[in-house]
């Protein structure tokens, strides 16, 4: 089990989860899994994902928009850390 969980909500915001995510891969600390909730996208967003998959990711994904409530329940349901961190698509965490 990963000490931390990381959630990620997105939806048509290819470039910004490619940075999201880089910012998670580039942090020190290793002991964590991604949860990303790709919420109906029709962009590049699953290959952004896919670009990534060499680091703990599971994504969930939805055919159309079920919104950022039914996402994020989604996101805490399947994360399985002991700690939980929040990391919107436009968000970039600093090592």
């Amino acid at each position: 089990m990963p000490k931390i969980s990381v959630n990620i909500l997105t939806k048509d915001r290819a470039e910004s989860l490619r940075q999201a995510l880089a910012s998670v891969e580039a942090q020190s600390y290793r002991d964590f899994e991604i949860v990303v909730v790709n919420d109906g996208s029709s962009d590049e967003t699953q290959n952004v994902i896919q670009t990534f998959k060499h680091l703990n990711i599971l994504t969930l994904s939805h055919k159309s928009s079920l919104g950022i409530t039914q996402s994020r329940q989604e996101a805490l349901l399947a994360s399985s850390g002991e700690y939980l961190a929040i990391l919107d698509d436009d968000d970039e965490w600093v090592d």
